[in-house]
């Protein structure tokens, strides 16, 4: 297990709306053969990152809590727990990727979200990971 700095850039594009946001933090980051496990913290919930062939699975609790499964090219279904209501979500998956280079690495998900039924809006998400 290392401890590592993780920092996490998202774009949402929701209709004629883009929000962009970065986030840092610090985190430990444990491979395992082809399972990589990031867990990290901030102010409000604990992300833990699961990342396996196919498969990118990320749970946050705290607050709110949400477990996302990003699969490429397949809908996902999971609720988001607010703390004052449960929220349907479907996930599309248009792409993913994970590289590593011992514990520096990318992983990066595109994908659409749809929450309560709504019309989707558009995620580019990407997470460096630095030792």
């Amino acid at each position: 297990m290392s401890h590592v700095n993780v920092i996490t850039r998202s774009v949402r594009i929701d209709g004629n709306e883009r929000e962009e946001s970065t986030q840092t933090a610090v985190g430990t980051l444990d491979m395992q053969g082809k399972l990589t496990r990031l867990v990290y913290k901030d102010d409000e919930c604990t992300t833990t990152l699961t990342a396996m062939p196919g498969c990118i699975v990320i749970s946050r609790m705290g607050t709110a809590k949400s477990t996302m499964s990003f699969r490429e090219g397949l809908r996902t279904f999971c609720q988001y727990d607010t703390g004052f209501g449960v929220l349907d979500m479907e996930i599309l998956t248009t792409a993913s990727h994970v590289s590593f280079d011992g514990c520096n690495g990318k992983i990066s998900l595109e994908y659409q979200l749809s929450v309560g039924g709504g019309e989707p809006s558009a995620h580019n998400v990407e997470i460096t990971i630095e030792e």
